[in-house]
């Protein structure tokens, strides 16, 4: 799981989908967008990335992971399990 979290909404989602990966009997690491390491993700077997939205765009940290992520396309990523997640943006809807 990588993500990103400006006010801590998509922070609180991560435990809850990691949990589920776990009592699927998966290993799960959990770094931030800052923290993630190419030779991690292409050692991964699934990427699940997470980020908040900003008046309906990704955050900069994110949209400069997806720049990262597309270094080598379509390379050896689009063969992996993948999901996303995101906080939607809006607090109380």
């Amino acid at each position: 799981i990588i993500y990103t979290s400006k006010n801590g909404r998509t922070d609180a989602m991560v435990d809850p989908i990691r949990q589920g990966m776990l009592d699927g009997r998966h290993s799960v690491e959990v770094p931030t967008v800052e923290e993630v390491q190419w030779d991690e993700m292409l050692a991964a077997k699934g990427i699940t990335v997470g980020t908040s939205v900003r008046f309906g765009d990704l955050l900069a940290d994110q949209a400069a992971f997806d720049i990262t992520a597309l270094q080598d396309y379509p390379g050896p990523l689009p063969s992996k399990v993948r999901g996303a997640f995101t906080d939607g943006g809006r607090p109380g809807i």
